[in-house]
């Protein structure tokens, strides 16, 4: 297909107004071949990918290694059966415990980042016995309908889905005395932040800031919940931002 048949397409199909926005600014990008750290598009351009779909590709697009455990996988196996044991989510499951720090010792496998985020905070809840939820200003965590809570609330307004404010606290980043205030009050289940704020513009967290919040989780009864979607597995140099 041409270039004009497939933006013309998605506009009616799929996502008018992404499709009307960068056209906008004249973006007319249409994906074509994807290998390493480049993007093609269908015009046979080429362009390096620094954006990785928001750390999805942190391995590069197609990386061979990846291809090949793919495909030799699935001669044999598929996304199998989450009531049963699976030799492959076990293996991945203790590699991930052996490489995380702390005593996070248990994996729960999510389709998604917004879900991951999900299972985080109703955990949290459960485990503390307490609802209200602490993140950033302008911090982003999901769309589904806890993380979108959990996050800047422009969305979730947007689509009439905000939560009780009693449940959900936003506060700035870098900002000790600020977060002390909330979590003083002994009614906070967690506090949850990404690593880097990305979404946010990746600002850098001040020197012993993200040591502050971890403390004052543990003096005040809160967990403390590092959303490493963006920052993990890689994406800073390390296998974990923080």
């Amino acid at each position: 297909m041409e270039k004009n048949e497939i933006i013309a397409m998605a506009r009616e199909y799929v996502c008018p107004g992404k499709i009307d926005t960068f056209g906008q600014v004249g973006i007319d990008l249409v994906i074509g071949k994807r290998k390493g750290p480049y993007i093609f598009d269908t015009n046979g351009n080429r362009f390096i990918d620094l954006h990785i779909n928001g750390g999805v590709f942190n391995l590069g697009h197609r990386h061979p290694e990846l291809i090949a455990t793919l495909v030799s996988a699935l001669e044999n196996t598929d996304i199998g059966n989450h009531h049963f044991a699976s030799e492959a989510r076990a293996l991945l499951a203790r590699k991930l415990a052996e490489k995380t720090p702390g005593d996070l010792h248990y994996t729960v496998f999510a389709s998604s980042g917004s879900e991951a985020v999900d299972i985080a905070v109703k955990t949290a809840r459960w485990a503390t016995q307490r609802r209200q939820i602490v993140s950033l200003n302008k911090g982003y965590h999901g769309s589904t309908g806890i993380s979108g809570n959990v996050g800047d609330t422009t969305n979730i307004d947007y689509f009439l889905s905000r939560g009780s404010r009693a449940d959900y606290a936003h506060v700035p980043f870098n900002d000790l005395p600020a977060m002390e205030d909330i979590l003083a009050r002994e009614e906070t289940a967690a506090v949850i932040m990404e690593t880097i704020p990305a979404t946010y513009g990746f600002p850098l967290p001040e020197n012993g800031y993200l040591q502050g919040v971890r403390k004052m989780c543990r003096e005040y009864g809160a967990l403390y919940i590092a959303d490493e979607v963006q920052t993990g597995l890689g994406r800073t140099g390390n296998l974990w931002g923080g």
